[in-house]
């Protein structure tokens, strides 16, 4: 009778369901939460390039004069005017937040950890702009795995050249 009874296979294979399905469960929420949070870090970095272009974007001609002459010394060279890259970045930068309706994805407390007017090539006139982004991600299951909690804090930080031709 139990010799019958260990080789009965009959009601295997629902044990078995019944044992990784919770396990295959857990898996499959955990991708969907790491690949969530995947997405939206990559959203929020295009939304910082799309910012730090536009504060590259506020370039304006520098003549340089000869004080003898009066003419132009022909080392005319295009530099950003600082005030300006940062209005257009931080303006662009709070468009597309409020577009990307990010707080209701779960990003949460988006704030600008640095921006300003660079000297990519070193030449003495402002040609490039930088900005960095913080943010904390709300997560369901991967963040509490591996050990973040329940929001996850991410930088994003780009830095774009004003085109000179």
């Amino acid at each position: 009778m139990l010799v019958k009874l260990i080789k009965n296979q009959k009601g295997a294979l629902s044990t078995t369901f019944a044992v990784l399905l919770p396990l295959i469960l857990i898996v499959m929420a955990l991708v969907l939460d790491g690949f969530r949070i995947f997405v939206l870090k990559h959203e929020l970095q295009s939304v910082v390039d799309s910012s730090a272009l536009a504060g590259a974007s506020a370039v304006e001609g520098k003549l340089t004069i000869d004080p003898v002459t009066g003419l132009s010394t022909g080392n005319d060279k295009l530099a950003l005017d600082a005030n300006m890259a940062d209005i257009y970045a931080v303006q662009l930068l709070n468009e597309n937040i409020a577009a990307h309706n990010f707080t209701g994805q779960g990003i949460n407390n988006i704030q600008i950890v640095e921006h300003h007017a660079i000297d990519k090539n070193v030449d003495g006139t402002l040609d490039g702009y930088f900005i960095k982004v913080t943010a904390n991600i709300d997560s369901l299951l991967y963040g509490q795995l591996t050990g973040a909690g329940k929001t996850i804090q991410i930088n994003r930080e780009a830095e774009a050249v004003a085109d000179k031709d």
